[in-house]
């Protein structure tokens, strides 16, 4: 009995040996294109008499979320199921932030005030309005990679499910000195695929380029209008 259960720990630890051999650490910067309900403008043109104002898009959360293209920045941790490292567990971290090469938008916009002939009147003054949206993600999921065991070049496939923290804020100054901020936050679950090409640059370094698409908002989904 002590030699048959000696046996199956040796054999349970070799097969895990072999299961675990070759774990993994990616990190990496990307390229963000919002899609759907996220992409739109955040601000809008209005005539007030003859001039042009700019004011807050009415559609802004109601509508999209005024998100433009931006840079991400993940890593992954990948945990190998079989020797040749072919099927991958996956464990990631990504920030993804919107809007980043849009630079503050500078304008007028009209305000009431009271004349000196004690009436109400509308004058333009200087206004500066800046917004970003961000997503961090928490996810985890397969890879499979079916040419790994070559050790040169491989496809990869993954998908993820993932946890979202969503947010945005929007500030504006008016005359350069009177600012106001507003901000705004959700939580979401949702998925993720992935594909793409590594390759193997020496022993223990590689190069992966690849494509991933977000559906961040299926579970405890809201509609906009609701925040």
């Amino acid at each position: 009995k002590l030699k048959l259960v000696l046996l199956l720990l040796f054999l349970s630890n070799t097969i895990l040996k072999a299961q675990f051999d070759k774990p993994q650490l990616q990190v990496g910067v990307g390229f963000t294109n919002p899609y759907d309900d996220l992409k739109g403008d955040y601000l809008e043109t209005g005539i007030l008499g003859s001039n042009y104002v700019l004011m807050v898009n009415s559609n802004l959360i109601t509508n999209n979320y005024g998100g433009k293209n931006g840079l991400s920045f993940f890593g992954k941790g990948k945990i190998n199921f079989d020797k040749y490292s072919t099927v991958r567990g996956v464990f990631g971290l990504s920030y993804s932030g919107f809007n980043t090469f849009e630079s503050a938008k500078s304008g007028n916009i009209g305000v009431q005030i009271i004349n000196i002939n004690n009436e109400i009147d509308t004058v333009l003054t200087s206004i500066n309005y800046d917004y970003n949206f961000s997503a961090f993600n928490l996810g985890f999921g397969l890879e499979l990679a079916p040419t790994s065991f070559t050790g040169i070049v491989s496809p990869y496939f993954g998908a993820n499910f993932n946890l979202n923290f969503l947010g945005g804020e929007l500030s504006r100054t008016e005359n350069r000195y009177d600012s106001v901020k507003v901000s705004f936050s959700d939580f979401r679950i949702g998925v993720n695929f992935d594909a793409g090409i590594e390759a193997k640059i020496s022993k223990g370094v590689g190069l992966a380029v690849g494509l991933k698409y977000d559906l961040g908002n299926l579970l405890l989904k809201n509609t906009n209008g609701s925040i």
